[in-house]
């Protein structure tokens, strides 16, 4: 067995003896770190016996061990009269063995799995978290001074303050939204939802092409539901101002639409935003794909369109919704970046005098609303009121949820030809 023996009598027996505090070594050693079984029994006993604050020595720890381990206890104590080195270097050298213990447990695991699992792609997205798991054990966790901790913040706040001014995270490109929200902070899970046309994948690709063009950031869409020719043709019409449906008949296009497109392909070229658009992807898969692409080529922001075309485990819909929400803001946690997702609003907005959405409109919006820090949602009454000249290109965004904010609406105009939501008065003439 993979084990720092040596390392382990000599912290135990030190502590044993009174020459060690056991809450020091207790807390940069988990239990399940100690390799030999004898030593976890005592282990076991000297937290049982200071669980409620009170004192205990050798003596009384050998006294409460099994029979057993109890004459081993005495070994202890008798070995380890003076430490040859410090108590960092043997908790060093325990954690790496233990860390060694867990990789062939999981290697052992992911072979068996292997063996029994059809799908390759979720057995590889279950290694890469495994290891992924255990590079984060190499950072010792527990509490941080105050002090510490306020650094941290004024060093984050006045980088933020480089990078967009006021906002605290990732601008939108729409100047009143970004009043309500502060923009997209990294570690946020931000929810995009609204009814079939309304322009949810719409909106969540303009914000893609400002984070890509104006932001300079690098972007990873996975596209569950449009294939990236979709995607691009839709992206074509936003950046040029080419009409969309030129595209279906090309001879329609004039001199100038081709100007413009040429325009707009230049402006993408070398720029980080990266498509995926495999079909039905697991959520684990979809997490594993994402921190692929970031050890690869950095990433500031992911979308999912949309969540409804996740997989997850479970066969029932409310369970299989749960673990994608929560594995979306793992993601976003993990990768400390913020994370968009595209979701579909339920019939009931429908069949409401108003249509206007609400929380309960979110498909399985349980999970959804408690994982999200931010929920918009893209309403246009013109799909209610389509005859309606007063409504024609009118939209709202609607923030429903901001954890750390104010909710609100942001009033749009919807350019459905050219793909694009616009802020009134305040939008920039495109990326050229």
């Amino acid at each position: 067995m993979i084990a720092a023996l040596d390392s382990e009598r000599e912290l135990l027996g030190g502590c044993l003896l009174g020459r060690l505090d056991w809450l020091e070594v207790s807390s940069l050693v988990s239990p399940d770190e100690w390799g030999d079984t004898r030593h976890r029994a005592v282990v076991a006993v000297m937290d049982r016996l200071g669980a409620d604050g009170s004192k205990w020595d050798g003596v009384s720890v050998m006294q409460s061990v099994a029979p057993p381990v109890r004459s081993y206890v005495g070994e202890l104590m008798a070995g380890s009269m003076l430490l040859t080195k410090g108590v960092d270097w043997h908790v060093s050298a325990i954690r790496n063995a233990a860390k060694r213990r867990r990789l062939i447990s999981e290697c052992e695991r992911l072979a068996q799995r292997a063996m029994k699992e059809t799908d390759a792609e979720l057995v590889l997205s279950d290694a890469q978290a495994a290891m992924l798991a255990l590079l984060d054990t190499s950072v010792t966790s527990g509490p941080i001074n105050i002090t510490a901790a306020a650094q941290e913040w004024f060093a984050e706040l006045d980088r933020r303050m480089e990078l967009h001014g006021d906002l605290l995270g990732l601008p939108s490109g729409w100047s009143d939204l970004d009043k309500l929200t502060g923009g997209f902070e990294p570690g946020e899970l931000i929810v995009i939802a609204g009814r079939p046309s309304h322009g949810k994948t719409t909106l969540a690709m303009n914000l893609a092409e400002h984070a890509m063009l104006r932001e300079q950031q690098s972007v990873l869409v996975f596209s569950l539901e449009m294939s990236r020719s979709e995607l691009v043709n839709r992206m074509a019409a936003s950046l040029s101002k080419v009409d969309l449906h030129k595209f279906r008949q090309p001879r329609k296009l004039d001199e100038g639409d081709w100007g413009r497109l040429s325009e707009a392909l230049a402006s993408v070229n070398e720029k980080s935003l990266w498509i995926d658009d495999t079909a039905a992807l697991h959520i684990n898969q979809i997490r594993a794909r994402a921190r692929a692409h970031a050890q690869r080529r950095g990433l500031q922001l992911v979308i999912v369109d949309y969540l409804g075309l996740a997989r997850g485990d479970s066969p029932k819909l409310y369970e299989a919704v749960t673990q994608i929400s929560g594995g979306l803001k793992a993601l976003a946690k993990e990768l400390r970046i913020p994370v968009i997702a595209v979701a579909q609003l339920n019939r009931e907005v429908d069949k409401r005098g108003s249509h206007r959405p609400s929380m309960s409109d979110l498909r399985d919006s349980g999970a959804i609303e408690q994982d999200a820090d931010k929920i918009l949602f893209v309403w246009r009454p013109e799909i209610y009121e389509p005859d309606n000249p007063m409504v024609a290109g009118k939209a709202e965004v609607i923030v429903a949820k901001n954890r750390n904010g104010e909710t609100g609406i942001v009033g749009m105009e919807f350019r459905g030809s050219h793909n694009r939501f616009v802020q009134p008065a305040h939008d920039y003439e495109g990326v050229m």
